[in-house]
């Protein structure tokens, strides 16, 4: 089985980067040995292109920062949406799905990994609210939360 690791955000903006720092996490277990059917991309925010990156995949994971996310994280399995924004600020998971199936004519199971975080300023470190919730999804990760 072949899966995608799409992590986004921003580290400049404190717990924006959530979703990259798991993506680290996930890459030093990669080059540790574990893991080797799972790629991993990074993106600022989602776009057309990412839907491009679906194909030949079976299972793709959206890692990112929410401030809406139950504590510390929750998984969301993502469904296309029936309408794609004109602007890629607006372009968000299910509009990424959209794409893919236009695309492709089929989309590998898209799950969304919403990490909570709590502090998005300019120039600020990971929060203890965003390190809470790292740790448990990697040790989620690790207990073979992901299949």
């Amino acid at each position: 089985m072949r899966r995608l690791l799409l992590a986004v955000g921003n580290p400049g903006r404190g717990d924006d980067g959530l979703g990259l720092a798991f993506a680290a996490a996930v890459e030093a277990r990669i080059a540790g040995g574990a893991l080797p059917d799972v790629d991993v991309a990074h993106a600022y925010q989602l776009d057309l292109d990412d839907a491009l990156r679906l194909a030949g995949y079976d299972a793709v994971l959206l890692a990112d920062a929410a401030v809406d996310a139950s504590a510390p994280f929750e998984l969301r399995q993502v469904e296309a949406a029936t309408t794609v924004p004109w602007t890629t600020h607006g372009f968000g998971p299910a509009a990424l799905v959209a794409v893919a199936q236009a695309l492709h004519g089929r989309v590998p199971s898209v799950r969304l990994l919403a990490l909570r975080g709590a502090t998005f300023g300019l120039g600020a470190e990971l929060s203890p609210t965003a390190q809470e919730a790292l740790s448990a999804a990697l040790a989620w990760l690790d207990g073979g939360g992901w299949v």
